[in-house]
């Protein structure tokens, strides 16, 4: 059977890794854990200490797509339909 992984920057996503859950590519972490630190008060370095796997420019390219993603009034617009 063939994997059909997707990468999209720092972001990949593969059937047969974590359940094809969102991750920073070349890794297992799943991209909601830096969500879920930030949410929290954790600071960036933190979370790249407990997760060596990510880079920094990936965890700060991922913060920059969900900025740009959540600043698009379209996507803004669909949600609130």
């Amino acid at each position: 059977m063939e994997t059909t992984t997707k990468v999209y920057g720092p972001i990949w996503i593969d059937p047969d890794r974590v359940s094809g859950t969102p991750c920073f590519t070349g890794t297992r972490v799943p991209v909601q854990s830096l969500f879920d630190y930030v949410s929290t008060g954790e600071r960036l370095e933190e979370f790249l200490l407990d997760f060596p796997s990510v880079t920094r420019e990936q965890a700060v390219q991922v913060l920059e797509l969900a900025a740009r993603f959540v600043t698009m009034e379209r996507i803004l617009h669909e949600i609130a339909a």
